[in-house]
């Protein structure tokens, strides 16, 4: 399969400058203002063709909507996008212990601060 070039919202191959972060060529190029207008077919188009939109501000590649693999679970999300990494070795042995204050009832002072966050 040949890689397309990327393309304006126009039809007409995007202009390089060389400024600005690059843009593959496989992508596909939006502008914000066509998103706007068009974001349901553009997502249908990402969800069905399987490739990445690279959505631009005034000629800027500013995000990139790219679809999501059924298969693929939250972990392997984390792997991919580099925010995790794997583990080098298998644990062994216990836990490490935690030292609570006598009286302490960690579940209601968890809930307590989770509400306090809302």
């Amino acid at each position: 399969m040949k890689a397309q070039p990327a393309v304006s919202p126009h039809g007409t191959p995007a202009p390089s400058s060389g400024s600005g972060p690059a843009v593959a060529a496989s992508t596909r190029t939006v502008s914000l203002r066509e998103l706007n207008q068009r974001s349901g077919r553009i997502v249908a188009d990402v969800v069905s063709s399987g490739r990445p939109v690279t959505i631009t501000d005034r000629g800027r590649p500013v995000v990139r909507l790219v679809p999501i693999a059924p298969e693929e679970t939250p972990y392997e999300r984390l792997l991919r996008e580099g925010l995790i990494q794997e583990a080098t070795h298998e644990r062994t042995g216990p836990l490490p212990s935690i030292n609570v204050p006598n009286g302490a009832q960690l579940y209601a002072d968890f809930m307590a601060e989770r509400e306090e966050e809302r």
